[in-house]
């Protein structure tokens, strides 16, 4: 019976572990595309779940130290769970002016291993919209434009964000 118990417990092992390499089911085509929901300045954008490492409130991080002579849209350092990660101003990156006192109140994390922070003002939620739902933005940094209950929002594209941030002696 031992060893009987033994290959269920690596059966189940091996199917949990699977679970995890197998591509999600809303990555197929026509299904539904997972967003998170955000404020950054005056903008309602959303950005793809798929595209996100992590999402941080203020508690769950340090203090965001600024960096003296950093560039336009860094707002500085802080750490996660041990772990230094860059902030950039999520709304300053798109041209918003920036310098609201709530700017970096989230922020998602991204890019190699979620070092490095996109901040904004107020998570707002999550949502679900069909794959046809996402119209052709003409932004930069934008990769569509869906409808949420009655609000256009952005689609934010992380990957073309993070490739125009410049690189900063290993620091992402």
């Amino acid at each position: 019976a031992g060893l009987g118990l033994s290959s269920r417990v690596a059966a189940l092992r091996s199917a949990f572990d699977a679970g995890f390499q197998a591509p999600r089911a809303a990555a197929r085509a026509g299904d539904a595309v997972e967003l998170l929901l955000l404020r950054a300045g005056r903008r309602r954008l959303a950005v793809r779940l798929s595209q996100v490492a992590g999402l941080v409130g203020q508690a769950g991080r340090a203090r965001l130290v600024p960096l003296p002579g950093a560039a336009p849209g860094r707002l500085g350092l802080t750490a996660v769970r041990g772990q230094l990660v860059a902030v950039w101003g999520l709304g300053r990156l798109l041209g918003e002016a920036g310098g609201e006192p709530d700017e970096a109140r989230w922020l998602v994390r991204c890019g190699a291993e979620g070092a490095t922070g996109l901040a904004f003002a107020a998570f707002e939620g999550h949502a679900q919209a069909g794959a046809g739902a996402l119209a052709r933005a003409d932004e930069p940094g934008l990769e569509a434009v869906v409808t949420v209950g009655d609000v256009p929002r952005g689609v934010v594209s992380i990957p073309a964000l993070l490739a125009r941030l410049p690189a900063e002696r290993g620091i992402a």
